[in-house]
Order: C-alpha cells, then sequence, then structure tokens
C-alpha cells in the first residue's frame, strides 16, 4: 500500500512515524523502517520528491508499506494526529494543476 503526503509540512510529518532519524535530501528512495502505536517497527520504503520537481510541485513524501489494511489505517491515524489531513477526491491533481506541473490540454 502506498500513502503519499504532499505539501511543506510532508517530510516533518512523516518524520513522525520513522523509526530511525531520516534526512530527507532532493529526491531519494530509501529502505526504512516504521513505527505506528505500539507495535513493533516493520519495513517499509519511503520515496521523497522535493518541490518543484514533484507530481504536484510540492515536497512530496511516499510512505510504501506491507499491503495490511489495518496497518495502513493505524499508520494514517498516527499521521492525521501528527498534522497530516485525508485529500479530497482529485486534490493530488488540482495541486499539479495550480502549481503548474499540468495543464488542461
Amino acid at each position: 500500500m502506498i500513502v503519499r503526503l504532499s505539501g511543506a509540512d510532508a517530510t516533518s510529518i512523516a518524520r513522525h512515524v520513522l523509526n530511525e532519524a531520516y534526512e530527507f535530501p532532493a529526491s531519494t528512495a530509501a529502505h526504512v523502517r516504521f513505527r505506528v502505536r505500539d507495535l513493533p517497527s516493520f519495513p517499509g520504503w519511503l520515496y521523497a520528491f522535493r518541490s518543484p520537481k514533484s507530481v504536484t510541485g510540492e515536497d512530496v513524501v511516499e510512505l510504501h508499506i506491507p499491503g495490511n489494511p489495518l496497518l495502513a489505517r493505524m499508520l494514517l491515524d498516527d499521521l492525521i494526529k501528527y498534522g497530516a489531513r485525508q485529500a479530497d477526491p482529485g486534490e493530488f491533481t488540482a495541486r499539479a494543476y495550480f502549481n503548474g506541473r499540468i495543464d488542461l490540454v
């Protein structure tokens, strides 16, 4: 499963669910360990894309986790606790359009 964060606070929110300290370079893919609630840490992948070269034109962090719906729900709940919110339908496309990353053609 993939959880995507976009916006100025994407990296700072993502840091809260990482098991170790992590610095976000310009663009990266890294094998990391995530932690949520009282569960032991679990492996996953982190992809970071820095503004303005991301799909939305903002900082984007993708958290790739094992395909367990309960684990995904727990991760989303923790991310929301740290300041994220769920995107509205079409919001990522709208952000890309308003930031000049795509056009209507």
